[in-house]
């Protein structure tokens, strides 16, 4: 349950999938980079997005039998409940 006031973070995890596996690894870092990088983030009535944090940057995941590399990573958003 959701108290008003109060500071949660949630994490998310964050995928890209290309047969270029350069491709991957660098969409999905930039990715982080204009996510981190924000100085100002969405709001609603009632939220608002403190602060947004890597909690792993891009690795390979796995290469897929159809020559599809994954590369995984992390978020922390950090935001508040009005």
């Amino acid at each position: 349950m959701l108290n008003k006031g109060m500071v949660y973070a949630t994490p998310f995890v964050c995928n890209a999938k290309n047969k270029n596996q350069q491709t991957a690894f660098e969409n999905l870092s930039l990715i982080h980079a204009v996510l981190t990088k924000t100085l100002t983030y969405p709001e609603g009535d009632h939220y608002q997005i403190i602060n947004i944090d890597t909690t792993s940057g891009p690795s390979l995941i796995d290469r897929e039998e159809n020559s599809q590399y994954i590369y995984g990573s992390s978020f922390t958003v950090t935001w508040l409940w009005r």
